[in-house]
């Protein structure tokens, strides 16, 4: 028998699922604090944690970390969009065209395997200082990802999904739009979930490397001037934007493919009577 309102075992209601997930990252900066009292870790390269929410505290009380977190939030939700549409696209291209699959797939599998960051003097020689080569840089990342999910999830597509609707329709744009693309998007909003974080990940990468603002020169900027509560402040702040942003997708996601949430439970149903 199954219980009513569970859906998968050894999961945790709704309710208690944040807490739950609040366990080990207290645990860890309870501990990490109690090493800091007693002096087991050297407070200049390793603060207590409680220096570093009152560091905090201070940065957004006095706005001094807004400008960087709004320029780190608008690059990577620029490459992010613009990256993820043309992955998504050309993932569906090549995932139901087998010429355009045998024309670009090597040449697009052999540049997904070169690290993006080395992209970055180029992208900085073609559009200069500026944002365009930080958004170029998370753009082409971003579509990378995209791409090999969307193209992964068309090509997984059960072949009797498609014979079925081909005695239905002989037109390509209906199978398309009633069949390929929701038989996909579950697999598709696992990819942006991962492309979001590397999102994350490339522009704060980006910023170590150039330009004056953005929580990543924050970050840089602050080991360099021996401010090192700062330093951690700019990573605590990354750590829970990137996990906010993943959590979003996933959020949105379950309200796309509703039908994807429905199947599994049916599924730990079946399993559980």
């Amino acid at each position: 028998m199954t219980t009513k309102g569970k859906t998968e075992v050894g999961t945790p209601p709704k309710s208690r699922a944040l807490v739950v997930g609040l366990i080990v990252p207290v645990f860890l900066l309870s501990l990490w604090e109690g090493s800091a009292q007693f002096g087991f870790l050297n407070p200049f390269f390793f603060p207590a944690p409680s220096r570093i929410f009152v560091a905090a505290f201070e940065s957004f009380a006095s706005g001094a970390l807004a400008p960087d977190f709004g320029m780190t939030m608008s690059r990577i939700l620029a490459g992010f969009a613009l990256g993820g549409a043309t992955g998504y696209l050309l993932g569906l291209i090549t995932g139901t065209n087998g010429r355009v699959r045998a024309l670009l797939e090597p040449m697009l599998s052999a540049l997904y395997t070169v690290p993006k960051i080395a992209l970055l003097p180029i992208f900085l020689s073609i559009f200069g200082l500026g944002e365009p080569p930080k958004i170029a840089l998370v753009s082409v990342t971003v579509f990378f990802y995209v791409w090999v999910y969307t193209l992964q999830a068309v090509l997984n597509i059960e072949p009797s999904f498609l014979d079925i609707a081909r005695t239905y329709t002989t037109n390509q744009r209906s199978i398309l739009w009633h069949v390929i693309i929701p038989a996909s998007l579950p697999q598709v909003f696992a990819g942006l979930r991962v492309a979001i974080a590397v999102a994350t990940l490339i522009t704060i990468s980006s910023e170590f490397v150039v330009g004056d603002t953005g929580l990543g020169y924050v970050i840089f900027n602050s080991r360099l001037l021996m401010r090192v509560e700062e330093s951690y402040v700019g990573i605590f702040v990354v750590a829970i934007m990137g996990f906010a942003f993943q959590k979003a997708v996933v959020a949105v996601g379950r309200r796309m493919t509703p039908w994807a949430s429905n199947t599994r439970g049916a599924a730990h149903a079946a399993d559980g009577n």
